[in-house]
């Protein structure tokens, strides 16, 4: 029979450590979807600005805001319990503008291939670039999770 002797203080130390890093990774994941909503939305916003808004003025129509989300066109559904936190951001295509009834497909078409309610000569894709710079984002900060999560984890060992 082989006796060992436990020491009561290092594994008390130990179960606190494992307990505080459980929470600091529950904690960590939840700033990290946060910060993913906020940095999404603003680099949507953003490049709708840049890419459609600041490169014309429309000369038949007042704007809307419809392409930046406005009228449910941006839809986001946000869970952070427990582990299994889940974040979704997706433009609702099937929007409608309340003044015009068109839809946010409609608009982005008429803008990714012109229209004659738009100056004219514009024709300005917009939509392959603002998705490269969400993509970015996205791998951005799950990066940069990981990365907490790995130091998190170093922690422990000390």
């Amino acid at each position: 029979m082989i006796r060992m002797k436990i020491d009561t203080k290092a594994s008390e130390k130990l179960v606190n450590k494992l307990k505080q890093l459980q929470q600091d990774i529950l904690n960590e994941g939840n700033y990290t979807v946060r910060d993913l909503d906020n940095i999404l939305q603003e680099t949507y916003e953003s490049s709708v600005d840049e890419l459609v808004y600041d490169q014309y003025s429309p000369q038949v129509y007042q704007r809307t805001l419809h392409l930046r989300g406005a009228h449910g066109a941006i839809v986001k559904d946000v869970e952070l319990k427990g582990y299994n936190k889940t974040y979704t951001f997706r433009i609702n295509e099937d929007s409608r503008d309340p003044i015009d009834g068109e839809t946010w497909k409609e608009k982005a078409f008429n803008v990714e291939n012109g229209a004659s309610q738009m100056s004219v000569g514009f024709n300005r894709p917009f939509v392959a670039p603002t998705q490269r710079k969400l993509e970015y984002e996205s791998e951005r900060i799950k990066k940069h999770y990981i990365d907490r999560v790995r130091s998190f984890i170093r922690k422990v060992g000390k």
